[in-house]
């Protein structure tokens, strides 16, 4: 990359007055600045994408709590095998999303699974991203009614997963209803199409 991420020493205290920070592969951080953020404190929720390496579950899964893996062009038992891996790697609880198929989550000592809510899509930009939003505040405002360490505890996970599960997958169902993700989606001019497909 031209222009890579850094972060000095203010900018992660402020990031770390956040729940959570949800970074990306597309986002293009250094898994260096990764385990930065990590070490300084912050509470990391990291998307793979659907491109994600060995490599890159080995290096990222122990420095992040939070994983999202999208795994529509994979089989269950390989997924399970991939979210199996990120969490014995240290991180807090792997999912994998797997398009019209049940999304599938672990915590380190179960599975569990969640159904698509079916709708007629009109655009399924965003739908990623909205689960994991969707499951992130679900887990963050559960836990804040429980005692500090709480999240130990299976039977309260036991609890809260199926609730953030189901949750993620009504508001990703609700995104693929909408233009754009949020309803202005701009159609491009035809007279823009070849140049803009040339520059991709």
């Amino acid at each position: 990359d031209l222009y890579p991420f850094q972060f000095t020493d203010a900018e992660i205290e402020y990031i770390r007055t956040f729940d959570v920070a949800c970074i990306s592969w597309g986002a293009r951080v250094s898994k260096e600045m990764i385990e930065r953020l990590a070490k300084g404190g912050v509470t990391i929720c990291y998307d793979f994408y659907d491109n994600f390496t060995k490599a890159d579950i080995q290096e990222i899964s122990p420095y992040i709590k939070y994983g999202f893996f999208s795994c529509s062009h994979i089989g269950e038992e390989k997924t399970k095998e991939i979210l199996e891996k990120c969490v014995g790697l240290g991180c807090r609880i792997a999912i994998g999303t797997r398009g019209a198929n049940p999304a599938i989550a672990y915590d380190g000592r179960e599975f569990y699974t969640q159904d698509v809510c079916k709708v007629k899509a009109t655009d399924t930009m965003g739908a990623g991203d909205s689960f994991a939003t969707a499951m992130l505040i679900t887990i963050l405002k559960k836990l804040e009614t429980q005692p500090e360490g709480s999240w130990k505890n299976s039977e309260i996970r036991a609890e809260i997963l199926p609730e953030a599960l189901k949750a993620a997958a009504v508001f990703s169902a609700g995104t693929c209803l909408k233009n754009g993700a949020f309803g202005d989606g701009v159609p491009v001019p035809k007279s823009e199409h070849d140049r803009i497909y040339r520059e991709l």
